[in-house]
């Protein structure tokens, strides 16, 4: 195999990444081999074309590493090769394309030799297919592109591809799906899931213990029910304290305004009776002085009465600061109260979650529906236009054999000999056929396909006809 050690990116392909950087895809668009010495005067650098250019291959596969750098790939056949040549260049080319938002391409640069490399002296021998010697393999090549670069590559029909590049593309694919369930913080890298649980909506770390309510049943029904004991407890307050016209008090009943109205009318009453009889009473000592006790008596009283309405003044003082504190249903998000702070959280979570509906809604239109048809630009459609595409490359069945042929005279040339094989479609089917060697003698030997048919393999002796093998291929 040649060895490249001396493999570039080139310097077009450095003005390439300026495009990249300034916000175009990078777009490989093929792989070209050649057989050239790196020209006078040149370095793989400031190359801009392959020196010698044998064949073009399609991309099949582009892969991106966490440290900027990324392996593009191809297979490589010699069956359409007509003679033999040193495998010494190996070249990548791509381009930058710019995409609109609606996903359509808006203007794309110049396709360019973008990685060069020449194996010089250790270039590897490629045979000619007509000698017999079948060369396919895959030719993986790896070039800086950057840590941002975003990679587009569309695989073209009939390009088949190796069953680990399947593999890992399938992988790479299954990824993406498991990704695009969760929510990422863009902070810590974090993933988190919904989750639902006694009507308390969160979401919920993948494989941690962090859980962010996003509707806390629990703090608003504690809130509740401390609003609910405010309204039990001062619900009986103004009944109590009553109206400055109340009546009917007395010591065991009435409100705080009755049992005053009752005292003052008390001492009116007595005040207006001593007034008219203070002539007739003056010698009543006694009297006077059991009334004046009686007045001492309901002085006292109102001392009382008036220090228990300043109580309850106090304490309905007390209750109207709370009150002030838990607002009312209709204030705005921008009061300073319990209702207020509510209708803000209120607020904020209904802005958090259309933001996240956005997010979630588009997410779903770029995975797409299994109902998307192949080619479509969401993941649903790229997947089946890879099913569609890959099964032209995947093997159904290999048959093999080893075949003397019968002599006739003492030589074989020149006879068919018909083999007898498996049913297969022979439009999707090729044959390797293996001299065991050649020129024998003074003459030469071979064999040669004459025909396939679905269930016989038809060769032709050339020369002496010495033994030989066979493989048919059948690909899906």
């Amino acid at each position: 195999m040649s060895a490249f050690y001396d493999n570039n990116v080139t310097d077009v392909g450095r003005l390439l990444l300026g495009d990249v950087q300034m916000g175009a895809s990078f777009v490989p668009t093929k792989i070209v081999i050649g057989k050239g010495y790196l020209p006078q005067g040149k370095t793989t650098r400031t190359m801009t074309d392959v020196a010698d250019a044998v064949k073009e291959l399609a991309l099949n596969k582009a892969t991106k590493n966490p440290d900027g750098d990324a392996i593009f790939g191809a297979i490589f056949s010699n069956e359409d090769i007509q003679e033999a040549f040193y495998y010494r260049e190996l070249g990548l080319y791509a381009k930058g394309v710019y995409y609109n938002q609606s996903g359509g391409v808006e203007r794309e640069t110049a396709e360019v030799l973008y990685s060069y490399g020449n194996a010089g002296e250790n270039a590897e021998l490629i045979p000619a297919y007509s000698t017999g010697s079948v060369v396919e393999r895959q030719l993986d090549l790896l070039v800086y592109i950057g840590n941002d670069t975003e990679v587009k590559l569309e695989i073209e029909t009939g390009v088949y591809v190796t069953i680990p590049v399947f593999n890992d593309t399938v992988e790479r694919l299954e990824k993406d799906i498991e990704e695009a369930r969760y929510i990422v913080d863009s902070t810590t890298a974090k993933k988190y899931e919904w989750a639902m649980e006694s009507g308390t909506l969160s979401l919920d770390e993948v494989g941690g213990d962090i859980k962010i309510n996003i509707a806390d049943k629990e703090t608003l029904d504690a809130v509740k029910e401390k609003v609910d004991l405010i309204h039990t407890n001062t619900e009986g307050l103004s009944g109590k304290i009553g109206e400055t016209n109340d009546s009917g008090g007395s010591e065991v009943a009435g409100s705080v305004f009755a049992k005053l109205n009752k005292i003052i009318g008390d001492i009116a009453a007595h005040v207006k009776q001593w007034t008219a009889e203070r002539a007739a009473k003056l010698d009543q000592l006694d009297t006077i002085n059991e009334n004046a006790q009686t007045a001492s008596t309901k002085a006292t009283e109102l001392v009382e009465d008036v220090a228990e309405l300043k109580a309850v003044v106090a304490q309905e003082t007390t209750v109207e600061g709370i009150s002030n504190k838990i607002g009312a249903e209709g204030d705005e998000d921008t009061q300073p109260t319990l209702f207020g702070r509510l209708v803000q959280l209120k607020n904020v979570l209904v802005e958090k979650l259309a933001e996240l509906l956005t997010k979630v809604t588009g997410i779903d239109g770029k995975i797409g529906t299994s109902g998307d048809t192949a080619g479509t630009a969401t993941l649903f459609g790229q997947v089946k236009d890879i099913l569609e595409k890959m099964p032209t490359g995947a093997v159904k069945s290999v048959q093999r054999g080893y075949q003397i042929p019968p002599s006739s005279g003492g030589s074989a040339s020149g006879q068919d000999i018909t083999i007898d094989i498996s049913e297969v479609n022979p439009e999707k089917s090729f044959v390797n056929l293996y001299p065991v060697k050649y020129g024998v003698g003074s003459g030469s030997t071979g064999i040669k396909l004459k025909s396939l048919t679905a269930n016989k393999l038809t060769v032709n002796v050339i020369g002496d006809g010495l033994p030989f093998s066979w493989e048919v291929v059948e690909l899906l």
